[in-house]
């Protein structure tokens, strides 16, 4: 059976590759800034147009597919063209296109309700939606992608620097995502008490926006490999279960001990579980395995955990049926 250490390794390298791959189909993602344009009042159209679809995000669906493979093949044998491994991939997939348009339309609404108090035109907003085209013919910034709270940041930032205000300048200054490339910029047009100019404005907070894309890629990746992992893991195990290959087994749920865990998965270290029922969290949510969604659980339970589960025969655990 896999050791955490095993696990830990495919987590880092898969996590690389998906992060890698999320980034770069969010700059792929091709829009028409003439008909956005026409349709920046009208939010649900406006989403509709944005969202993505599973075919936008292919590349990181690949590396879930192979996460998915990497965590049964841990486990021992493992079909990884079998129905369970198949609907597994197909669930995570739509989930993950769901989830991430659900933030999206927040932070859709969130940019152009920012650029409206602004002042800005209809192209000015669609362009601050979906980024802009460098020099080097590469797009950049923009919310596609992005959650609510790195919208906000973004919106806060672009007032910040449009402002005038030194005060609100200089808190640009502390975001730690910004590109201190511009710093001297600001702080001079502060010195001066005035904005900075839009077009130097929007160049700004399209590279803050291309580093939160990092941010979110980095996130969505962690959090996806790792489901993905344990539940391939959990595939494999009940396959073999099923055709005998090995005895009946129990689940252990591991930690991870460095400081940055959280207080109710350290409290979950050494919880065992036979292999067919959930953990039970201190928070009342149910997971099958660490980063497991299926049942409902807390995205603050979910988000970012590095916890792992280990597979042992029912017979050599003691099961706490309290």
């Amino acid at each position: 059976m896999a050791t955490r250490r095993q696990k830990m390794q495919e987590l880092r390298r898969l996590t690389r590759v998906a992060m890698a791959a999320y980034v770069q189909e969010i700059k792929n993602k091709s829009f028409v800034i003439g008909d956005l344009e026409k349709i920046i009042n009208d939010a649900e159209a406006l989403h509709n147009e944005l969202a993505l679809h599973g075919g936008d995000l292919s590349d990181t669906t690949s590396a879930i597919r192979d996460a998915i493979a990497a965590g049964g093949l841990l486990e021992g044998k493992f079909n990884t063209s079998s129905e369970a491994a198949t609907q597994f991939l197909l669930q995570l997939s739509s989930q993950l296109v769901t989830n991430i348009n659900e933030q999206q339309r927040e932070a859709i609404q969130i940019i152009t309700a920012a650029g409206r108090t602004l002042g800005e035109n209809p192209r000015t907003i669609a362009l601050d939606l979906v980024g802009r085209v460098s020099r080097s013919g590469v797009r950049e910034g923009g919310v596609i992608g992005l959650n609510a709270q790195q919208a906000q940041a973004s919106a806060n930032a672009i007032y910040a620097l449009r402002s005038g205000d030194p005060t609100l300048m200089h808190e640009y200054l502390k975001y730690k995502r910004r590109d201190r490339r511009f710093d001297a910029t600001v702080r001079r047009y502060a010195a001066m008490g005035k904005p900075v100019p839009s077009h130097m404005a929007h160049t700004i907070s399209a590279r803050y926006q291309a580093r939160l894309l990092q941010t979110r890629a980095e996130t969505i990746a962690r959090t996806e490999v790792m489901e993905a992992l344990e539940g391939g893991a959990h595939v494999s195990i009940r396959e073999q279960m099923e055709r005998g290959l090995i005895e009946p087994m129990a689940k252990v749920w591991q930690s991870t001990h460095d400081g940055r865990e959280r207080d109710s998965h350290a409290e979950m270290d050494g919880v065992a579980v036979p292999f067919d029922e959930p953990f039970m969290l201190p928070d009342g949510s149910r997971v099958m395995h660490p980063c497991d969604s299926s049942l409902g659980a807390a995205a603050a339970e979910i988000i970012n955990c590095r916890c792992t589960v280990r597979h042992v025969p029912l017979s050599e655990v003691q099961i706490d049926n309290s």
